[in-house]
């Protein structure tokens, strides 16, 4: 808003500044001024807990929503290299196709992993069908109960086995 409005010195100083780029503040606190603190987690993600807003978000304009430099998982892809070559398996996770946020929160969470919601219950959010099964089950998989959950058995990225098997056979 403040560059569409023409308000450049809301953020940044022209004649002197301590601050990079003129910034009248460190970039945290200068993005905290109208946003709320993406800190306030158990788990606080690398960018969000050094306040280096700007490693996601472009801060004068984007045509990705949120201001964001690039789309997930290619944003993502700049720093967790290691995921690309996980996104070229056999089996991908439908989830991933709406983005890396479909399951993780990309400034924290109460979650280990960032993730929105806790083991299983994060699964059943889109496998409502799995739930079901689960509650009126008279045994239940022993996994389930662990802190894995359906991670114990399922890749929650992609696979190159079908229905995201971590392993088939021995």
């Amino acid at each position: 808003a403040p560059v569409k409005n023409g308000a450049c010195t809301a953020c940044h100083n022209p004649h002197a500044s301590d601050e990079p780029k003129l910034l009248v503040r460190q970039t945290k606190d200068l993005c905290g001024a109208c946003h709320a603190d993406k800190t306030k987690y158990a788990y606080v993600h690398g960018p969000a807990a050094t306040g280096d807003c700007t490693a996601c978000h472009n801060p004068h304009e984007s045509g990705k929503k949120a201001l964001l430099v690039k789309d997930s998982p290619d944003l993502c892809f700049i720093c967790h290299v290691d995921m690309q070559s996980e996104m070229k398996k056999k089996v991908v996770h439908p989830a991933i196709l709406g983005g890396c946020t479909s399951c993780h929160n990309p400034h924290g969470s109460s979650f280990k992993k960032f993730l929105s919601a806790e083991g299983k219950d994060l699964c059943f959010q889109c496998h409502p069908q799995i739930s079901e099964k689960i509650s009126t089950a008279k045994l239940v998989h022993a996994p389930l109960s662990t802190d894995k959950a359906c991670a114990s058995c399922h890749s929650p990225h992609a696979s190159e086995n079908e229905k995201l098997i971590l392993k088939v056979g021995k």
